[in-house]
């Protein structure tokens, strides 16, 4: 039996550890990547900017040729940059970071979240970034990288530019990923997405660009331009998207597409766009669309309509006779009127 005087000390002693325990940064160490070696079996936690910026230099100071994951445990914001501060990869080249976690990563400032040079691959699953209210900037830019978002991700409410800017590289969008409600109306062009400079664009399974808008210029959802190629397919979905008050000359709510730009529709659903001059769906300015699946609705669907100040659906700037589409094969499907396609006139 312990005496008085040794119950005491006992319960010091006991008290004293708990509250050593208490007190231990263990969530400061896991947020700073000290809690797991980045691989997929233990990967790195972050939930605060402090841990974003220590894992994002252990990236920076690795190797090339790496695969890390991170695990986004709470939400937090980081400032937005058009410098150093938002490129993950440093000097660093093909380097993969899959991001994953069912959290909010926000801008507190002006620029871009991420930018994804040449070689490098950042993928997130179930994570929504967040622009900011007053961003002249993309919230990812793309410069040669793979950018890819899975299960859940979304981009959203970045005002002032568009979602994702690729200047090069590629995009995919695939499962129930999202790019919407962000608003452009500086020059970068697209409301959603800009696809430029032989980028690849690819949206899959039920991936959807909608809600988004663009003062700027040509393409409420998708602007493609300088050799930009967009692959929609499955049951992924344009809608909803808006070019307001920029003229006559550019329109395409849904999907512009500029010289040298291919649209391939294997299938897909693009609805409810609405353009401010020509083409509520597709404005085609010198690219080419090829059609072998998929829906555009017309102008009298309900809440399915494209439409236009000009009342067309799909506008083909360089198409004088008959109906020449580029790239459109003759008798194809398209659900939409006769009198909902003008060509140049």
């Amino acid at each position: 039996m312990f005496g008085k005087k040794a119950f005491v000390r006992m319960l010091i002693l006991i008290v004293g550890v708990v509250l050593s325990f208490a007190n231990c940064d263990i969530g400061e160490d896991d947020d700073n990547g000290n809690g797991g070696d980045g691989s997929s079996g233990n990967p790195f936690t972050v939930s605060s900017k402090e841990g974003w910026d220590n894992v994002r230099s252990i990236i920076r100071s690795g190797e090339n040729n790496k695969e890390y994951t991170i695990t986004i445990a709470g939400n937090f914001s980081i400032p937005g940059s058009s410098g150093m501060y938002s490129n993950l990869f440093g000097s660093k080249y093909n380097v993969k970071v899959t991001m994953v976690g069912n959290h909010t990563i926000s801008l507190s400032s002006s620029g871009y979240m991420f930018l994804i040079d040449s070689g490098n691959t950042v993928t997130i699953k179930d994570i929504t970034l967040k622009g900011f209210a007053a961003n002249n900037n993309m919230v990812v830019y793309n410069s040669g990288g793979n950018f890819i978002m899975q299960g859940n991700s979304s981009i959203v409410e970045n005002i002032g530019g568009c979602g994702v800017y690729m200047g090069s590289g590629t995009f995919t969008m695939q499962d129930n990923s999202s790019v919407k409600n962000n608003n452009s109306h500086s020059n970068h062009s697209g409301g959603g997405v800009f696809v430029g400079s032989r980028s690849i664009f690819t949206m899959k399974d039920n991936s959807s660009v909608s809600g988004n808008i663009s003062t700027s210029s040509g393409g409420g959802g998708v602007c493609l331009y300088n050799v930009g190629t967009f692959i929609m397919q499955d049951n992924s979905s344009v809608s909803n998207n808006s070019v307001l008050n920029n003229g006559y000359s550019t329109g395409g709510g849904g999907v512009y597409l500029g010289p040298g730009a291919t649209f391939t529709m294997l299938g897909g659903i693009i609805s409810g766009n609405n353009a401010f001059g020509r083409g509520g769906g597709i404005y085609l300015d010198g690219g080419t669309f090829n059609k072998t699946g998929g829906i555009v609705y017309g102008k009298d669907e309900g809440s399915n309509s494209n439409i236009s100040t000009q009342g067309n659906v799909i506008y083909d700037r360089y198409s004088f006779t008959g109906y020449r589409w580029r790239g459109i094969t003759a008798g194809q499907n398209i659900n939409t009127a006769d009198n909902d396609f003008w060509l140049n006139d």
